[in-house]
């Protein structure tokens, strides 16, 4: 089962199982630094564009499936970027898209069918996006940062 292809999965839950087995593969790398993360690097190239393209489906459909996949593909990504940013998330057009899908899903308006009954999603929903930095350099390794505030 690739995640390049959700329609050839006998189910959602065969699809969903692959997501969490390259969550599990990623997470064998967060950690590792150098020569040791290189097979993350072929990881991260070989499916990132296939979840690119994942999520920019889930986030114009949302229900609850698309939101269990959302949440596995944000632990992939946070996994592969934890320690050293993996080379294809150097492109700008790359990152910036991925910072695009982040802002899209943090504005977004959740169906009510889909809230949580958690404590903490009131304080949550009052906090908004203000800014995704720049990277900070020109160089191999390089960060964005994101800025909340409280909505008034």
């Amino acid at each position: 089962m690739c995640i390049r292809d959700r329609s050839s999965a006998q189910n959602e839950q065969e699809f969903v199982g692959s997501l969490v087995g390259l969550k599990v593969l990623v997470l064998n790398y967060q950690y590792l630094v150098d020569e040791e993360r290189e097979p993350l690097e072929a990881i991260v190239a070989q499916s990132y564009p296939a979840l690119e393209t994942l999520m920019e489906s889930c986030i114009t459909n949302l229900n609850e499936q698309t939101l269990v996949i959302l949440k596995i593909i944000f632990k992939i990504f946070y996994a592969s970027i934890n320690l050293d940013i993996p080379r294809y998330l150097f492109n700008e057009q790359v990152i910036g898209k991925w910072m695009v899908y982040f802002k899209t899903f943090i504005d977004k308006e959740l169906p009510l069918e889909l809230r949580s009954p958690l404590s903490d999603y009131e304080e949550v929903l009052k906090l908004s996006l203000i800014h995704i930095s720049e990277p900070t350099r020109q160089a191999e390794i390089s960060y964005a940062v994101f800025c909340l505030k409280k909505k008034k």
